[in-house]
């Protein structure tokens, strides 16, 4: 092609695919992987309509308010999750609610401890 002649300059098409492709690395690794809820959205839209299908408990190193993350894994494959300040307190509330909905203990939802968490 000529310096000067009107073809096509690939210089602005290789930089128009370097940005697209950063861009795509940026929206699909820095997005959060979960919408984080409530604690009473995840008892009245995921708990009591069965939608729950493992919890694991982790240490949430982002946030310097809340030490702690429960992700909810749902039955369709979502995950949401909610910010902890204890998991003492999370825990007692969560077998408290699902022994009021009538479950027997060995229906409950089952939870895993995720890293650096001890099986507090």
């Amino acid at each position: 092609m000529e310096p000067n002649g009107g073809g096509p300059n690939y210089e602005n098409w290789l930089s128009l695919v370097l940005l697209a492709g950063i861009g795509g690395y940026y929206y699909m690794f820095t997005k959060s992987p979960s919408q984080e809820i409530t604690y009473m959205d995840f008892v009245h839209n995921y708990l009591s309509q069965n939608k729950v299908e493992m919890i694991t408990l982790c240490e949430d190193k982002n946030n310097a308010s809340y030490k702690y993350r429960a992700i909810v894994e749902t039955t369709d494959g979502e995950k949401v999750h909610l910010v902890l300040p204890q998991v003492e307190n999370f825990l007692m509330k969560l077998d408290m609610a699902q022994r009021e909905m009538g479950k027997d203990p060995a229906q409950f939802v089952p939870i895993k401890y995720g890293p650096g968490m001890d099986g507090e």
